[in-house]
């Protein structure tokens, strides 16, 4: 977690939410997932832009937007969707914002480029995985 961002990042692709919750501490309160308005349910797919809610005693106490590695778009997949997107972005076409960004940047090196496009590419070829870490 970036507490200074307010994120949960570096989380796998196809990671389902039931996994995810899994790996949160609500400590002694309840934490639901929200993309937009609604609550997903934990056969969903953990996707980017999905907002992770802590409640306690029925107020929200805290509240962190997630960031799945190489999911660009939102989708909750990593596609050629997803390479497109960064592929416009890198062009000037339409220029990623905020935690799409953070998804964007496969190789972790702070930044988005080509590079990250050849290894959401190689995922989808098979060739290698994206490791989040």
């Amino acid at each position: 977690m970036n507490e200074s961002k307010r994120t949960i990042s570096k989380i796998p692709g196809s990671t389902l939410e039931r996994t995810f919750y899994a790996g949160l501490d609500g400590h002694d309160g309840t934490i639901k997932i929200f993309k937009g308005t609604s609550e997903v349910s934990q056969d969903a797919k953990t996707a980017t832009g999905m907002v992770a809610k802590l409640y306690y005693q029925g107020n929200v106490v805290k509240e962190y937007t997630i960031i799945v590695t190489g999911d660009v778009n939102g989708d909750g997949n990593i596609s050629i969707t997803d390479i497109v997107t960064v592929n416009n972005s890198l062009l000037g076409k339409k220029p990623l914002t905020g935690v799409y960004v953070d998804a964007a940047d496969v190789d972790n090196n702070g930044k988005v480029t080509i590079t990250d496009i050849v290894k959401i590419n190689n995922k989808l070829l098979g060739k290698s995985n994206i490791d989040p870490h």
